[in-house]
């Protein structure tokens, strides 16, 4: 039985989130799942209405990084712009040093103006007590939120949902998007999330097909 907890952090507290501080409105995520101790995040998104080469210089100038290469640009206004990242071996301290010492998992991080929400993964709910303590010890503002145990092996809680695309239902449903008669438009629901109304729209179309494949084991299909 493993436990998951879903945590906030303001980005300006550790070194990762400083490096990739960006404009507001500008969504960013790690990319690759992997424990901190088999190497620090080697892939992150961006999502932003501004030109790419602007983060870049940004990336390229900051000591923490050691390199920074576009992999994947953003041709259809959802995906994002793809980077590869090589961090110095500092690059690890603050919540990051606190979830390599307690032998937490990060299964997904996102950032959006400044504020970072981390999905952790912990073996034990006493490790997890262990993660609490280190960063209020250290005085890091981290808001523990939801805390679930899931079975080891069982499907993801989120049905393999992106953190964007379960970020862009919670709002289209808080929000009454999915209401009928709907009381929001793609418009709406983009500025509230900070895109594109055409990203919004394809961002829901998304996550609505792997939600439903996910939750009811729908086999994709193969032409």
């Amino acid at each position: 039985m493993s436990i998951i907890a879903e945590v906030a952090i303001d980005g300006g507290g550790f070194t990762v989130g400083r490096a990739l501080a960006a404009p507001r409105g500008t969504t960013v995520e790690l990319e690759q799942v992997v424990p901190l101790d088999d190497g620090i995040f080697p892939y992150c998104r961006v999502r932003s209405e501004d030109e790419p080469e602007v983060f870049e210089e940004a990336l390229a100038s900051n000591p923490a990084i050691t390199s920074v290469t576009r992999v994947e640009s953003d041709d259809d206004g959802d995906s994002g712009d793809l980077y590869a990242i090589v961090w110095s071996a500092d690059a690890v301290d603050g919540i990051l040093a606190a979830i390599t010492e307690t032998r937490g998992q990060v299964l997904s991080a996102t950032a959006r103006d400044g504020r970072w929400r981390f999905t952790l993964r912990f073996p034990t709910s006493g490790r997890l007590a262990d993660f609490q303590r280190t960063t209020t010890d250290a005085d890091d503002d981290v808001d523990v939120g939801r805390v679930y145990a899931v079975a080891d092996g069982k499907p993801d809680p989120d049905f393999g949902l992106t953190a964007p695309q379960l970020d862009a239902l919670v709002t289209a449903v808080e929000t009454g998007y999915f209401r009928v008669p709907r009381a929001i438009s793609t418009v709406d629901l983009g500025a509230i999330l900070g895109i594109s109304d055409q990203a919004a729209s394809e961002r829901l179309r998304r996550g609505v097909e792997t939600l439903v494949r996910n939750a009811l084991d729908v086999p994709e299909h193969r032409d």
